[in-house]
């Protein structure tokens, strides 16, 4: 049997008689012989061994300088002392210095049982610590995977709650440790009975329909929504367990509800925008020769008055038709600069005289500009649909207050509405003291037509004009509501961070007559025409009328004196968008004013972007129609005289709509 021995000995003649004890053991030794601690260092790194022989005295070294070099090397090998001249007390001394045994040279046939007892030692020794090495390896991988484990517990958008067979809670990652006061009033090493309103019993079972059971709550005056499904899993010893992961679906069912609700809403959108766009061609003849008859100077008393309740009717007509467009995002509207402190301030006045006695208003803002791009009559509209909403809910009088507040959001900051981008915003909070709104009828509030007062007493379209409104402002709105608490609405409108000048002047309408200049008429419905040739001719124009964009252009190519084209931009055949860029190449010095009952917001911004356009909303009055196009033959008729030739280069006149 191979050996390989390395002899610490002086004597060539010991080791020899070592070497014949080893192979008269059945051994067939491969040895070196060393004397000093540095030849078996060299050994040591060089070489593999399976035993190290030792004598106990020698000139220049020694048995415990030897097993004090094979302990630094930090090898396992069996080391023995064989020597003749060492007494029991040294012997004993070295094997508690770490030898293995002790082997006289005068008795060397114990040599061989102990190098086999030793290396079957050293063997034990060798496979304890590679198990050991096995089970801290183990180990080791056992709890990287728990960690790994626990990391993507922690790090998962659902709660995970881990049950025993007892349905004892014995972990819960993070996210369901916040959901658990929510809907079990419960924590890690609790029982768990029900979630939510459901029993756990439920819950434990595969549902009905699709993969998830859902979960209602309502917890701090918040209505929360959770998916669950539980998977039976095997546990330790005590049985079968469960696992149950959690979701909180309450902000994606509230943002698909209102998607839902935004389809619906642009669907009856367009239908209200088309059906407002016939009912201004039927007002604008009605309007025009009311106020033509009205204005004339032998009409009756007793007829002009009945022609003013006309007008008034008209009017509120048109109102309404405003609604459906603000509703709908399709009306015009002329944003300036506004500084909304300012305005609510003046809001207050006018309010404290619209509203009862017993509702008290109140104004608060933090520190700060409040400046805003918008339309002043479309907030005004805004505060005044809330303020009176707030009224109607406080029939005994309450309290009505006006909020205004800066947010900044950053990228990662959760916006109060949905889809609401970072940046500067002003809140415009409008709050009551009133009955509040119920949890089903808060969905529908911004729906058109939809209301809860009685016959006669709403339209339903207030709270839908608001949010059109705010919405054409690229702004939001949020409402609040507890039953008996009151609502807050606030509404979000981004900060104007540039001041902008505004030319903005409210005029009073007056009829201002022409001097015989040519308006060519383009407009499909023969009534609306006609109505227009006699308003115009009454002003003293001289009017031509076509129906559509194509006759028009060739009444203007046929080299007749046209002043002034007046344009329906909805027509069959040629609209009076190509009309219109048709006329700029064919007359560019001719001056156009477009007419509109179905606002085409793009078409119009790109028009007035390339040349001077003014337009004006149907249904149209006298003193409107005459005082636009008074002033856009003076502006053509300024540039004349400033330029020399007949080209227009003067700024557009701001869209009026009435």
């Amino acid at each position: 049997m191979p050996l390989r021995v390395l002899l610490v000995e002086d004597s060539e003649d010991d080791a020899l008689l070592v070497l014949r004890a080893l192979r008269c053991g059945g051994y067939d030794p491969a040895f070196e012989r060393v004397e000093t601690a540095a030849a078996m260092k060299l050994m040591l790194e060089q070489r593999k061994w399976d035993v190290v022989l030792s004598d106990y005295y020698m000139p220049s070294f020694d048995a415990p300088a030897a097993l004090a070099v094979l302990q630094e090397s930090g090898l396992d090998l069996p080391f023995v002392i064989v020597s003749g001249a060492v007494g029991e007390e040294t012997a004993v001394e070295a094997m508690r210095a770490g030898a293995n045994d002790y082997v006289k040279k005068g008795n060397l046939a114990r040599l061989v049982p102990a190098i086999e007892r030793e290396l079957g030692d050293a063997e034990v020794r060798r496979q304890r610590r590679r198990a050991e090495k096995a089970l801290r390896a183990s180990e080791e991988r056992y709890c990287e995977q728990v960690h790994q484990m626990q990391q993507i517990i922690g790090t998962v958008p659902e709660g995970v709650l881990l049950l025993d067979a007892d349905l004892h809670i014995l972990l819960a990652n993070s996210v369901a440790r916040e959901y658990l006061p929510v809907f079990a009033d419960a924590q890690v090493g609790d029982t768990l009975s029900a979630l939510g309103n459901r029993p756990l019993a439920d819950v434990l079972v595969p549902p009905p329909r699709g993969l998830w059971h859902e979960v209602e709550v309502d917890d701090a005056g918040r209505h929360w929504t959770f998916e669950l499904i539980a998977r039976p899993v095997g546990s330790n010893a005590r049985g079968e367990g469960w696992v149950v992961v959690i979701r909180d679906v309450t902000e994606a069912r509230e943002v698909q509800q209102s998607i839902q609700r935004q389809e619906r809403l642009a669907a009856v959108g367009q239908l209200a925008a088309g059906i407002a766009h016939d009912f201004r061609n039927v007002l604008t003849p009605i309007l025009l020769y009311s106020d033509l008859l009205a204005k004339a100077p032998d009409m009756p008393p007793q007829y002009r008055k009945r022609l003013d309740t006309i007008c008034q009717q008209g009017n509120r007509a048109t109102a309404l038709i405003r609604q459906i467009l603000d509703f709908s995002r399709q009306s015009v509207m002329e944003r300036r600069c506004l500084n909304l402190l300012s305005f609510v301030r003046e809001m207050e006045g006018m309010l404290a005289r619209v509203l009862p006695e017993n509702v008290h208003i109140h104004l608060s803002c933090d520190s700060g500009s409040y400046f805003v791009n918008a339309d002043p009559t479309c907030m005004q509209q805004v505060i005044m649909n809330l303020a009176l909403n707030a009224r109607d809910a406080m029939p005994d009088g309450g309290d009505l207050r006006f909020e205004l507040s800066r947010l900044r959001l950053g990228p990662g900051d959760g916006p109060p509405c949905h889809s609401m981008a970072a940046g500067e915003w002003v809140r415009m909070a409008i709050a009551d003291t009133g009955a509040g709104i119920s949890a089903d009828v808060l969905p529908h509030i911004f729906e058109p037509f939809f209301t809860t007062k009685p016959d006669g007493q709403g339209t339903g379209l207030g709270l839908a004009q608001v949010h059109g409104v705010v919405e054409q402002h690229g702004g939001y709105v949020r409402v609040e509501s507890q039953m008996g608490r009151g609502t807050v609405f606030s509404i979000y409108l981004p900060v104007l961070s540039q001041l902008q000048s505004s030319s903005y002047a409210q005029e009073d309408p007056v009829l201002v007559a022409g001097h015989g200049e040519a308006i060519l008429v383009v407009e499909d419905d023969a009534a609306i025409r006609e109505a227009l040739r006699n308003s115009l001719q009454q002003l003293n124009y001289r009017v031509l009328e076509t129906c559509d964009g194509h006759q028009a252009l060739e009444v203007c190519r046929s080299g007749e004196k046209i002043d002034l084209v007046l344009t329906d931009m909805v027509m069959p055949g040629m609209g009076g968008k190509e009309l219109i860029e048709n006329l700029r190449e064919v007359a560019p010095h001719l001056r156009v004013v477009a007419m509109t009952g179905y606002v085409l917001a793009d078409a119009l911004r790109q028009l007035k972007a390339t040349g001077p356009l003014e337009v004006i909303c149907k249904p149209l009055d006298v003193s409107t129609l005459s005082s636009v196009i008074r002033q856009v033959l003076d502006a053509r008729d300024l540039a004349v005289m400033e330029t020399g030739e007949r080209e227009c280069t003067g700024s557009t006149i701001p869209t009026r709509c009435h």
